[in-house]
């Protein structure tokens, strides 16, 4: 397993531990994006 790989495994484990998947579908993550950059 790579550096990424467990990287990757550790941040999916840590979102599911807290149920957030339901947050993270391609629309919310481009409403977030669009928000972040509209701040800077």
């Amino acid at each position: 397993m790579t550096d990424i790989e467990e990287i990757t495994r550790a941040i999916l484990a840590f979102r599911d531990e807290r149920d957030w998947a339901q947050y993270h579908t391609g629309k919310d993550i481009a409403m977030c994006l669009s928000v972040e950059a509209g701040e800077l």
